[in-house]
């Protein structure tokens, strides 16, 4: 399996494995949309300023994660700063990313496996 690392520039830690539940793959997209600004001026004509392209990951999902796994990203999430990313699955590049939307859920069907485990899910945009 290929490797996806996030953290502070020169600390940056490798994610757990993606894995999923429902029997459907992860999509692990990338948006990367025209960023463009366009104005209208005083005559009726159009300007458009073509802005630098940023990605954003979207569809970054795990599916059975321990409390302690969750806490690696609940601490990526809380530095609120800009963070180093690189997904192996992609390219070898790294990218400078703030991550824009996280959220998780316990699974309640696992409660009675004696362990519960959680899905997460994390948008990264570039910057």
């Amino acid at each position: 399996m290929a490797d996806i690392k996030l953290g502070i520039e020169g600390s940056e830690v490798t994610l757990p494995e993606i894995n999923w539940m429902s029997g459907n793959a992860p999509e692990l997209g990338v948006d990367y949309s025209k960023n463009l600004q366009i104005e209208m001026m005083a005559d009726g004509s159009k300007r458009v300023n073509f802005l630098k392209d940023k990605r954003k990951w979207t569809g970054y999902s795990w599916g059975k994660l321990t409390y302690s796994q969750v806490q690696t990203f609940i601490t990526l999430n809380e530095y609120n700063q800009i963070l180093r990313f690189q997904n192996n699955w992609e390219s070898s590049t790294w990218y400078y990313v703030v991550i824009t939307s996280f959220s998780y859920r316990p699974l309640i069907h696992t409660y009675a496996q004696g362990t519960t485990y959680y899905e997460l899910t994390i948008t990264l945009e570039e910057v």
